[in-house]
Parts: structure tokens; C-alpha cells; sequence
């Protein structure tokens, strides 16, 4: 019987411990989502991110900017949160109106502010070995596959994934664990790597197109990918009712990677805000 790697209760034990730390705390954490539009996905996650703020103590701003907003305005506001005494931790909500520079903008904030951690300045101290808030995603990633007591030393790993700024710190982790990685961009023939994997992380964003006949008996999958199904449903990247009885554990969707994303965001907005603080 497969292990259903139970992300959400993962995420309610972060926030239950976080909501405590931040009501001992000297200071109040503040969070800031900038929100360009009116993709429904991203108005969701942004309620979802304010939602779980409120529950853990977590002051929140919200600053929304219609389809048409130019990039100039966006980069202001960008800025006016880098200074803002009151926020700790800055969100830049993804995808972006095609005129806009993803790019420029996300390096617009103050590093030390990147609650997402994907600045190129954290991406770059992590590949140089120092310690510095790692960025949800990955932490999420090591979460699950500690509770599904998946060991990584001497393991085959297919990473499975198009972005290199998410790539390159979680191949550089995941290496430091001893497992041997291997990257596949999105392509055709990846099936070559997964059939020789115990762990599979797949960010593709292809609904379903993991299938049984691609993977190993009793690995691990990890599932990033969120889509809309031809039914309107969220799916993963991985045919899920087809591989649950081959794999050993796997990460679901939804309930996996997402929840925990949101509180480790959360998280990384609580230990900015005390690095500042200690350094006033």
C-alpha cells in the first residue's frame, strides 16, 4: 500500500508552531503580495497566503495592480515595500501580464526581504555552500520525502523540471545528501531517467503525463506540477490512480507540495523578520 505523503497536516503543524513563536516574538512579521491582474489561480493562492497570515499572527498587506499596469509602477511599489519597516518578507504573485519583466521586477526586492527565496543573490549563497532561507519549494521537497522516510544517500534522483533558478539550489541540496541527480527538461525521452529512479520531483506543469509504465517499482514520486484537468479538476504532473500501486511513497495533488509551500513562505517571513530585528 502506497504512502500518501500528507502535506497539509505538515503545513498546520508548521503554522500551529510558527503562530506560537510569532506570539512570543518582540515584533510582528509582515508579509506583502504584489498581485498584478485578474488570473483567478493567483487571486486563490493570494487569498490562501492571507488567510493562513491571519491564522499564524502574520501582519499582511495586499497590493493589487490591474492587467494594464505598467512595469515602472510595479518596480515603485516593489521599492516602497523594500523600505517599509512594517514588511519583512515581499511576494511577487506569478504568472505576470506578458508586457511585464518577471525578471527585473523579482530582483527589484530586497534579498533579504524574498520571502519566495528565489533571489538570484539567496540562489547564488546557496550554491556557495553558506547558509542563508532557502526557498519554500525546496523546503517543501525535503519535508515530504523526510516524512515519507525516504533516505537520499546512494539514491537515484530524476529531477524533472524547466526552471534553472529552482533547479540548480535543489540539485546542489540534494547532492550535499550524497544522491546522485539527474536533470531532464521538459522532453520526450525522460522516461529513460524515471525508469531507473527511486525518487522522482516533477515540475512540468503537464497534467498526468507521469504514467506506471514510466516508473520503477516502490519509488518515490513528488509531485509540483498543478493543473486543470479536462474535468476542471486540479491534477498533478503524475497520472496518479495509475502509479498508486506501484510506487512506495507519493506526494498528492492537491494536498502536497502547495499547503506546504504557503507555510514555509510564512516560515521564511518569520526568520527575516528576526534576522532584522537582531540586526537593528
Amino acid at each position: 500500500m502506497a504512502n500518501i505523503i500528507d502535506g497539509k497536516a505538515l503545513a498546520e503543524q508548521i503554522k500551529k508552531n510558527l503562530k506560537e513563536k510569532v506570539s512570543q516574538a518582540s515584533f510582528t512579521p509582515g508579509l506583502a503580495v504584489v498581485l498584478v491582474g485578474d488570473n483567478k489561480a493567483s487571486h486563490l493562492y493570494v487569498k490562501l497566503k492571507e488567510q493562513a497570515c491571519k491564522k499564524s499572527g502574520i501582519y499582511f498587506e495586499k497590493h493589487l495592480f490591474n492587467p494594464l499596469s505598467q512595469e515602472k509602477e510595479i518596480l515603485e511599489k516593489v521599492e516602497e515595500l523594500n523600505k517599509s519597516p512594517r514588511i519583512h518578507g515581499i511576494v511577487v504573485q506569478l504568472p505576470l501580464p506578458r508586457h511585464l519583466n518577471e525578471d527585473r521586477i523579482i530582483k527589484q526586492i530586497k534579498w533579504q526581504k524574498d520571502a519566495d527565496g528565489f533571489h538570484p543573490f539567496s540562489i547564488g549563497k546557496i550554491l556557495e555552500g553558506q547558509k542563508v532561507i532557502e526557498p519554500g519549494l525546496i523546503k517543501s521537497v525535503f519535508a515530504l520525502l523526510k516524512k515519507a522516510k525516504t533516505p537520499l544517500k546512494g539514491k537515484k534522483v530524476a529531477l524533472l523540471a524547466n526552471s534553472d533558478v529552482f533547479i540548480k539550489p535543489l540539485k546542489y541540496l540534494l547532492e550535499k545528501k550524497k544522491a546522485e541527480v539527474i536533470v531532464e527538461k521538459q522532453g520526450e525521452f525522460f522516461q529513460d531517467t524515471t525508469k531507473k529512479s527511486d525518487i522522482i520531483i516533477i515540475a512540468y506543469g503537464r497534467p498526468k503525463l507521469l504514467k506506471n509504465s514510466m516508473i520503477k517499482e516502490g519509488c518515490t514520486i513528488i509531485d509540483i506540477g498543478t493543473n486543470r484537468s479536462e474535468e476542471g479538476k486540479t491534477v498533478g504532473d503524475v497520472d496518479f490512480d495509475d502509479v498508486i500501486n506501484k510506487v512506495k511513497a507519493i506526494s498528492p495533488v492537491p494536498g502536497g507540495v502547495g499547503p506546504l509551500t504557503v507555510a514555509f513562505l510564512l516560515e521564511n517571513t518569520y526568520l527575516s523578520a528576526e534576522y532584522m530585528n537582531k540586526n537593528v
